[in-house]
């Protein structure tokens, strides 16, 4: 909040000619993801009305200023929404390291893949395992492709990538 402030007094001194959203967002953000969704949503709301203010009754300020406080929060909108992107990201993850075995593997591969590794598991258990993990109401709705592999059949096994492909292929079919 502090932050803020002192950005707000510098966006004030300044005046509508510099602008300082950067600044607000990274504020913003920053309280997003170390203190509350909601409260980054509501300092976003908070400066909002800030640029509103400055655009409208800065004694600086020209008849298109508001258009510069309309855009301020559309650019802190989506900051907050990259920000629930992460959160859904992380809220997937932790459901589906909770509700493995110990001894699975969770990576993250790509902005929003995992690849689950489940050794010592035939293809039935490992599907009817991940229907249960994937279903269960803290998990983010997600999509899955399995894709088996043996240890006993390494000659012609596919690479890793042909795996991941595989496996992306069967996500959507």
């Amino acid at each position: 909040v502090v932050g803020l402030i002192g950005i707000g007094l510098v966006d004030w001194w300044t005046g509508p000619d510099v602008n300082v959203s950067v600044g607000y967002a990274l504020v913003t953000v920053f309280a997003a993801f170390s203190i509350s969704m909601r409260f980054g949503f509501g300092l976003a709301v908070v400066v909002a009305a800030w640029s509103f203010v400055i655009a409208t009754w800065h004694p600086d300020s020209t008849p298109h200023m508001p258009t510069v406080a309309f855009n301020t929060t559309l650019r802190l909108l989506f900051f907050l929404l990259l920000a629930a992107g992460y959160d859904l990201i992380v809220s997937l993850a932790q459901g589906l390291v909770n509700g493995l075995r110990r001894g699975d593997i969770v990576a993250r591969v790509g902005g929003d893949e995992f690849v689950v590794l489940l050794p010592n598991v035939e293809a039935v258990a490992a599907t009817a395992l991940l229907k249960r993990v994937l279903g269960a109401p803290e998990v983010p709705e997600a999509n899955a492709g399995l894709v088996e592999f043996q240890r006993e059949a390494m000659d012609g096994a596919p690479d890793a990538i042909e795996m991941i492909r595989q496996a992306d292929e069967a996500m959507y079919h």
